[in-house]
């Protein structure tokens, strides 16, 4: 598996066409963890990569036209000073423009793959309560049922915050896989969890439903908690 630690550019021997292999390898896994519909971590972690590598480029060139520079001339028609470079690159910063001037657009061009494959799952979910909802929200089962197998994953779930009390986080735990035929209701499946665990007597409970198949860890519920998240207006 190609996986980029989160310093790859600068740690190691600082090579472009070293990074360039390591950067096309990790291009190709990638993509073909979104052919297989598997979007998760991988889109995030290609999203972070391609953060840093703007935030670096960014801070490159900050500093670089902040260090001082010696005058050299002047522009009498435009009035304007020429100024030039007191510094000079070393090689270990040349090699590293070329990195990200190469690793940018490819980066850019894995988002945007990704991306769209993930606009395109969520037009395939359906989301729902299931039954009467209590005042209480934060915890409860989620369902997730693949119309094409007919399975189910049953998961108790509690919603929390995360990063200093910033961001609301889904934490689930998996309970049940079940077959579910046309005679079985959510609504059944409910109860019968509400009679088999007592410590949640008046759960509230959800459906998210998926009219495609889907790899639930790498795709559906990541999906399905993102989307939990955006019709509680947590997000």
């Amino acid at each position: 598996m190609a996986i980029l630690s989160e310093n790859w550019i600068t740690e190691g021997r600082i090579d472009f066409e070293l990074k360039k292999y390591v950067l096309l390898a990790y291009e190709q896994h990638v993509k073909s963890q979104f052919r297989e519909r598997k979007l998760f971590p991988e889109l995030k972690e290609a999203q972070k990569h391609h953060q840093n590598c703007i935030t670096l480029h960014k801070q490159r060139y900050g500093l670089k036209s902040a260090l001082p520079k010696d005058l050299i001339s002047f522009d009498l028609q435009q009035m304007k000073a020429i100024f030039g470079e007191i510094y000079r690159d070393s090689p270990e910063m040349l090699e590293i423009d070329d990195i990200l001037m190469f690793s940018i657009p490819v980066l850019s061009g894995i988002v945007e793959e990704g991306q769209e494959l993930k606009n395109e799952a969520y037009t395939q979910l359906n989301f729902g309560p299931v039954g009467i909802l209590p005042l209480r929200t934060d915890e409860g089962y989620l369902f997730l049922y693949r119309m094409i197998s007919r399975e189910t994953s049953v998961y108790e779930y509690r919603i929390t915050l995360f990063a200093g009390q910033k961001e609301r986080l889904i934490r689930t735990r998996l309970i049940d896989t079940l077959y579910k035929n046309h005679s079985t209701t959510f609504e059944n499946l409910k109860v019968n969890l509400t009679r088999k665990y007592t410590h949640l007597p008046n759960p509230a409970a959800y459906v998210v439903e998926s009219r495609m198949e889907y790899p639930v860890e790498e795709a559906l519920l990541p999906l399905a908690k993102e989307l939990m998240l955006r019709k509680l207006n947590y997000t």
